[in-house]
């Protein structure tokens, strides 16, 4: 899971792109495989957007994009209806494997 830093990281990646407050709900762990056998893991956030309308949005952090972490941000819509969801819109290759699917549980953020 991630780190209450690397939450704050997304947070304000999040903030500073829709340039508006935001509230975590949860975190969920999204893991696949594509068709050459690589695999991946990505401990996905979502966000609130607290605007009107409220929106939602899922975050993570890459590891692996070009030698250095880099925050993800895919905002709910169309195809996208949950942290699954918003990780295969945003890998876009053949996935031969992905779990859990969209409306399992989160996990809540810690508090305090």
């Amino acid at each position: 899971m991630l780190s209450p830093a690397e939450i704050l990281t997304l947070e304000h990646e999040v903030r500073e792109r829709f340039g508006c407050r935001v509230r975590v709900l949860g975190e969920k762990v999204v893991e696949g495989a594509f068709n050459d056998g690589l695999t991946f893991r990505f401990d996905v956030v979502t966000c609130e957007l607290l605007e009107d309308p409220p929106q939602r949005c899922y975050a993570w952090i890459d590891r692996d994009y070009l030698g250095s972490p880099k925050p993800i941000v895919v905002m709910e819509g169309g195809s996208v209806i949950g942290p699954t969801s918003a990780v295969l819109k945003r890998v876009g290759a053949p996935i031969i494997r992905i779990y859990p699917p969209d409306g399992v549980p989160e996990r809540q953020p810690a508090t305090g």
